[in-house]
């Protein structure tokens, strides 16, 4: 089978969809215009009732379409596999800003009295595509804005700001409050990572830029370093090591194309040694060292590295998962 015919057999299935969809979504709206026009144009018709009618019917389609097609573009923009098109994801985020102005039109709304529940959801759908971008990709937001793009700074910036608007949205405890406190996982989420940023990303990067000529088998090295010290207690020395190798894989974003295929060969050498290091801490009686070994698994696996002998790693995993929600029931 041609390659080429596979590989765009979805994006050619996607357009044919799209065509049909906006299509639909044309012929209705025309449609719902033509028989306003014929009722606002009978004097004898009691035009003002059927026009409102009709008028509060196309509102709530275009909210409802509008609120459909921002959830849609969130579930593409925080795809587990999108990390590897960083570029990419960047520019996409850039193009989604102009759709925050559907935000701030709402919250003008919102003070003049006439917010209604679509209107609510519709803001609370506008949030959560921004929320939703900037807790999946806090690790590229914070190298994006050490990028020397200017572009790619203002856009992380953009970010911050609608998050901040999420977060002082106006509204009452309960009732909208589901969008005002969506911002409060990102802000944690942005502040934990920025918490270990500085070292750890800057001696991520350095394995990262000299793995294939000078330093040849950092990870070991550094296994062996933090394993063997009596100078740090153990749960504070695994967590230094988890806390770096949860780093690296996220780290390969900002590298340049042509230097990822040999990086990721590299960090394929290293995979028994890392999963070990996880399967055996995800034993440890330190919640937190618990907890961080979980995220290191997430953030290798997410490399597309195939796991060798991880059976006892998943079944841990999955032990833990099952505690957690075990506990959580139990309270």
């Amino acid at each position: 089978m041609n390659r080429n015919i596979g590989d765009n057999a979805p994006r050619n299935c996607l357009e044919s969809l799209s065509d049909v969809i906006l299509a639909l979504n044309k012929k209705y709206c025309d449609s719902l215009y033509r028989w306003m026009s014929v009722v606002l144009a009978d004097d004898d018709y009691p035009s003002h009732r059927a026009s409102s009618e009709l008028k509060q019917q196309f509102i709530k389609f275009v909210l409802r379409l509008c609120e459909a097609t921002l959830e849609t573009l969130s579930h593409i923009l925080t795809h587990f596999n999108t990390y590897h098109y960083s570029s990419l994801l960047m520019s996409f985020v850039h193009k989604i800003m102009p759709v925050a102005a559907i935000a701030d039109n709402l919250q003008q709304i919102s003070t003049s009295g006439e917010f209604t529940e679509d209107n609510q959801e519709l803001l609370a759908a506008t949030y959560s595509l921004f929320v939703s971008v900037g807790e999946t990709h806090t690790a590229l937001i914070l190298l994006a804005l050490l990028s020397e793009r200017k572009e790619e700074r203002d856009t992380c910036f953009k970010l911050f700001s609608i998050a901040l608007s999420c977060s002082n949205a106006p509204g009452e405890y309960p009732i909208h409050e589901t969008y005002s406190a969506g911002s409060f996982s990102f802000w944690y989420i942005l502040q934990v990572r920025k918490s270990s940023f500085s070292f750890f990303f800057n001696l991520a990067s350095f394995i990262l830029r000299t793995i294939q000529n000078s330093w040849k088998t950092p990870i070991q090295d550094i296994l062996s370093l933090f394993q063997n010290t009596s100078a740090i207690p153990p749960e504070k020395a695994a967590w230094v090591v988890l806390e770096i190798l949860t780093v690296i894989p996220e780290e390969t974003l900002s590298l340049p194309q042509a230097d990822k295929s040999s990086v990721h060969h590299e960090l394929e050498s290293s995979i028994t040694l890392v999963t070990s290091l996880i399967d055996s801490l995800l034993q440890h009686s330190d919640p937190e060292v618990v907890r961080q070994s979980v995220n290191c698994a997430r953030a290798w696996s997410q490399l597309g590295i195939p796991l060798p002998s991880c059976e006892p790693l998943f079944s841990h995993l999955i032990q833990i998962a099952l505690g957690s929600w075990n506990n959580e029931s139990g309270e």
